[in-house]
């Protein structure tokens, strides 16, 4: 029982850890901050996308952001979650 114990609590922790090291950036027009927190978001989608890298992670619009007919999303091997704000 006690081994059962312990492979739960180390099958919690991984996932766990996993979750955390999702990246999340912050994004809205006219944005100038370094995109670490709501208050601080960077000014464009292209700036969010490379500020996540190839890994991928959440971007969070905090109230409107311009999309050009020409945005080509970059590429990348991580999931990239695009929520909140305005597009």
């Amino acid at each position: 029982m006690k081994k059962l114990w312990m492979m739960l609590l180390i099958s919690a922790l991984m996932v766990l850890s996993a979750v955390a090291a999702e990246s999340t950036v912050y994004v809205t027009d006219g944005g100038s901050g370094d995109g670490t927190t709501a208050a601080s978001p960077l000014g464009s989608l292209a700036d969010a996308y490379a500020a996540l890298g190839d890994d991928g992670g959440k971007i969070i619009i905090t109230d409107t952001v311009s999309i050009a007919t020409s945005f080509v999303e970059p590429a990348h091997t991580g999931k990239v979650t695009l929520t909140g704000g305005t597009l």
